[in-house]
């Protein structure tokens, strides 16, 4: 018992010497007084939840310029404010970590406060401090993909309507190093956990509008706790009704700007049904109002009614295009006080009368004048047939036309002309086109019957040289004398015939060889076009393929030059070459004629007398004594054409 007894002394002793940090005076001699909550001004215990303190003065002092004063620990005051005239003041006081001072005996940390003014002309008296448990802090939390920051006084959210579910995570810490346990409450709606993960909710989210708020308590297992609210909302804005359209008898109009028009041949009884939406309420009263005439509502129904026309313009026969009778004014309200105001124009006008399709034309020939509406036609497969239409309009309107077609190709679906290719079947197809005149149409069905394929061109060599799919006329680039090998691959698509071939030239005795699709022959030794034309046909119908050969004599083809030592090979450009003076170049021209014509090889320079002639093929290029640039013209000559080639020289002393 004199053990404890005497412990408890030192430790008291030791304590208050070292968490004062300056002499024990009178309690009446201070000019600041401290008091800390349930402690009065002697001492407090801080276990996680913050302190209040309590200031007074005895004269009228700013807060900002009071100072905390500490003996050893790392604390904060907060959420400060003032009282009776600047004399009394309240702080809250948290510790984020232990002093330095912990005593033996009870193994608590202590810490020892009190205010000053700048110099410590006034202060407080101290409080000691037992520190026995910090405080649990949360750092953030995310919602959804909003994150919420300490910083932000209130943590609110505007749920979208797409979220059904709110993914929220809490990102909170005990400054002891241990996790804290969380707890949600106020929600009147359903949270789900999400098993190993106690700081993540699933908040599920109800239709429509609503109001929630979550309060997250994170706590340890000794008093501190840190609390902080979300909250969560939908709240639609307050829109007014949208008029979309109204439908009167059969036909549909639709509003815009909140105005309609309708026009009609015959005006007796109109019955109208009006549709419309409001995005975040609902529409509680439709009221319809008119000038001339007798509006009947509907039982029921305020959205539909009758339009009985009494007005003697009802009954008048229209000599102008429009007139009107009478017009309709419809308001909607919806439950929060909104409205919308709309107008539709009830119009009579002459009567319209359809389009006529008086004639249809295929290619040249009138093949439906009789204005009906079915048109046969005789048709080849791939073959292309030019369908023209002449129309009338009663009214004068301007009218447009749609084509449509089940096998065949258009070239186009609009307009009063088209052209139509057969499908490559034998088979038969329906061509649809349709007049109209923006309200009445006119409609014409032309029946093609494709009796027959024209033979089909797959391909075309000439001298291994391929044509795939090839047109009516082909090119091809020859020379003089040369052999030529055109072969052709045809075949009949309704393979039900045989398909004969008839090759024709100017002069046939250049013809070497003909069998069926192949033909061998030798161009002329003039420049000139030559025309190949090939006839083919299955017994019914015929069809003439045309080649036309351009004949001319190839060029010389210069193989290589050599300038000393340097080969430049397949010359089929200009070149450039770096020489030093003073020098002697030796420059040889390899060269030859497809034909096997005698070549002529030229070499000049631009600067005179620098080329001497060693034999045909090779020359010498005397450099001279100092720095320039010059230029070879090679030339390689045959009877009829000629190569020329150019080689840029770069001269230079042979020390640079």
């Amino acid at each position: 018992m004199k053990v404890t007894i005497q412990r408890i002394i030192i430790s008291f002793v030791v304590v208050f010497l070292f968490c004062s940090p300056m002499p024990v005076e009178n309690e009446h001699t201070y000019s600041i007084r401290l008091n800390l909550e349930y402690a009065g001004n002697v001492a407090a215990e801080f276990t996680g939840e913050p302190i209040l303190a309590i200031i007074e003065t005895n004269d009228s002092l700013s807060f900002s310029s009071l100072t905390w004063k500490t003996g050893s620990g790392l604390y904060s005051a907060d959420d400060t404010t003032y009282l009776k005239n600047r004399r009394k003041f309240h702080a809250y006081l948290s510790w984020k970590s232990y002093p330095r001072y912990k005593d033996s005996v009870d193994n608590f940390y202590y810490d020892t406060i009190y205010i000053g003014t700048g110099g410590n002309i006034k202060r407080s008296n101290p409080v000691i401090v037992k520190v026995s448990n910090l405080p649990v802090v949360i750092d953030s939390l995310k919602a959804s993909t909003r994150t919420f920051k300490p910083s932000e006084m209130i943590w609110k959210l505007n749920v979208h309507d797409s979220i059904r579910k709110l993914n929220i995570r809490v990102y909170a810490r005990d400054l002891d190093n241990k996790t804290p346990d969380m707890v949600i409450s106020g929600s009147n709606y359903l949270l789900e956990k999400y098993p190993g993960e106690p700081f993540r909710v699933g908040y599920v989210s109800p239709s429509g509008q609503f109001k929630d708020t979550l309060i997250f308590t994170l706590y340890d297992r000794a008093q501190g706790q840190a609390v902080k609210e979300l909250y969560l909302e939908r709240v639609y804005p307050n829109t007014p009704p949208v008029i979309d359209s109204v439908r009167i008898n059969t036909g549909m109009f639709k509003f815009s700007g909140g105005k309609t028009s309708a026009v009609f041949e015959k005006i007796d009884t109109l019955r109208l049904k009006l549709y419309y939406h409001d995005n975040y309420d609902t529409v509680s009263t439709i009221k319809w109002s008119l000038k001339k005439n007798l509006l009947i509502p509907d039982t029921g129904n305020n959205a539909s009614v009758s339009l009985i026309c009494t007005s003697s313009n009802c009954k008048v026969v229209a000599t102008r295009n429009i007139f009107n009778i009478d017009t309709l004014l419809v308001v909607l309200h919806d439950s929060k006080g909104d409205s919308t105001v709309g107008y539709i124009f009830i119009g009579k006008r002459i009567q319209n009368k359809p389009p006529v399709i008086e004639k249809v034309i295929a290619d040249s020939s009138v093949v439906n004048d009789t204005n009906t509406a079915l048109t046969f036609l005789d048709g080849i497969g791939s073959e292309k047939i030019k369908l023209s239409l002449e129309l009338y309009d009663p009214d004068s309107t301007i009218l447009s036309c749609v084509w449509d077609a089940k096998k065949g190709k258009l070239n186009s679906d609009t307009g009063s002309t088209v052209v139509y290719s057969a499908p490559l079947l034998i088979t038969r197809d329906t061509i649809t086109v349709t007049v109209s005149d923006n309200e009445l149409t006119a409609k014409s069905l032309i029946i093609v019957n494709i009796h027959d394929i024209f033979p089909l061109f797959d391909s075309l060599k000439i001298n291994g040289k391929n044509y795939k799919n090839p047109g009516g006329t082909e090119w091809y680039q020859a020379f003089y004398n040369e052999q030529i090998v055109v072969t052709t691959w045809i075949r009949d698509l309704d393979n039900a015939d045989t398909v004969k071939y008839s090759w024709k030239i100017k002069d046939s005795s250049r013809v070497t060889s003909k069998v069926e699709n192949r033909l061998i022959l030798r161009t002329h030794s003039a420049k000139g076009i030559d025309t190949l034309s090939l006839s083919i046909t299955d017994g019914a119908l015929t069809d003439v393929f045309k080649v036309f050969l351009n004949v001319n004599s190839p060029e010389p083809v210069i193989d290589s030059i050599i300038i000393d030592s340097a080969v430049f090979k397949d010359v089929q450009k200009d070149i450039v070459y770096a020489a030093v003076y003073p020098d002697t170049l030796t420059v040889s021209v390899f060269a030859r004629d497809l034909q096997g014509d005698t070549l002529t090889i030229g070499c000049e320079s631009l600067y005179k007398n620098r080329i001497s002639k060693i034999s045909k093929t090779m020359s010498n290029y005397m450099t001279v004594d100092s720095t320039y640039t010059d230029t070879l013209i090679i030339s390689v000559n045959d009877i009829k054409n000629y190569t020329i080639r150019n080689v840029y020289l770069n001269v230079k002393g042979s020390g640079n």
